[in-house]
């Protein structure tokens, strides 16, 4: 699995922060920023602005990465447990519809519709898993 470097930055920090000398550490650069907001109220809004900055960014990639974690451990528990039974082609097609608009009018509508490549997975524990490749 290829691990971007931000998030292999991120995971070093989560690493760091179960130590108890990461701990203090960052405690000590909280405390520096709350005392340094205190000399200068108008520091608030950038320390704010920077954390939600942060805050957000951590959460986009940190679901992207469980994500695909999530899919290697199911890939490698699937190899020990279960044999593929069955696979589907994934489709695009393009329907036609009647709708109404947000005015009140009858309008029709090209949309596409479409699926993905499925494989089926029976296992040893008796269920047959269908997952999107």
């Amino acid at each position: 699995m290829n691990i971007n470097p931000m998030e292999r930055y991120l995971n070093l920090f989560i690493a760091y922060l179960h130590e108890p000398l990461g701990i203090a550490c960052v405690s000590i650069v909280v405390i520096l920023i709350v005392w340094m907001c205190y000399r200068d109220p108008d520091l608030w809004y950038w320390v704010l602005c920077v954390a939600a900055i942060v805050l957000v960014s951590y959460a986009i990639l940190y679901s992207s990465g469980e994500t695909e974690l999530k899919k290697e451990e199911w890939k490698k528990w699937a190899s020990e447990h279960c044999q593929i039974v069955a696979k589907k082609d994934g489709s695009t097609s393009l329907e036609t519809g009647i709708g109404v608009t947000t005015n009140g009018q009858a309008a029709t509508g090209v949309f596409t519709n479409s699926t993905s490549d499925q494989t089926a997975y029976k296992c040893d524990d008796g269920i047959t898993y269908w997952k999107n490749d």
